[in-house]
């Protein structure tokens, strides 16, 4: 660890990324953070890959990172495998998640509906009457239009809307 005005600096050290899985880099490893390098790996494990050293006649270790642990002892073909079904379950789930979504949206335009309804019901009733009709019926009226709006907004617990659920 480094420290820079008295404070502690660490430095990014770029891993290493084969075939969708990330191996750390250790610090004196002479090669840019981008661009390709040669690697060696045991096509039975996972474990480590090698990276052949500046003088070449030896390799340097590169062990799987933290986050990857969970590839560790399993085979190339093996992680090919788990990736192909974590896909296949986030589609699975993606469609689950759509139909959920249209459900909603039923129901919102259901409900949407039915306001509307009730809202027209209530305007006709009110346009048909003559303007003394209206100033003498205000009360009456109101009572009308609160009645209405009561029973659109009560609960109706036990009874849902949605035969489905």
């Amino acid at each position: 660890m480094l420290i820079v005005n008295g404070k502690p600096f660490f430095r990014f050290i770029p891993n290493v990324f084969y075939r969708d899985i990330y191996y750390l880099r250790p610090e004196g490893i002479p090669f840019g953070t981008k661009g390709k390098i040669e690697i060696a790996f045991d096509p039975k494990s996972l474990d480590a890959i090698y990276l052949p050293s500046p003088d070449g006649k030896s390799a340097i270790v590169c062990p799987l990172t933290p986050a990857c642990n969970l590839f560790s002892g399993k085979t190339f073909e093996e992680v090919r495998d788990l990736y192909a079904l974590r896909n296949q379950n986030r589609e699975k789930n993606r469609t689950v998640k759509l139909q959920a979504e249209a459900h909603f949206n039923a129901d919102v335009q259901a409900i949407t509906l039915e306001a509307k309804k009730i809202v027209d019901e209530v305007t006709v009733k009110v346009e048909e009457q003559s303007d003394r009709a209206k100033l003498l019926g205000i009360r009456q009226n109101r009572k009308y239009e609160r009645e209405v709006e009561r029973k659109a907004n009560s609960w109706n617990l036990g009874k849902s809307k949605n035969p489905k659920q």
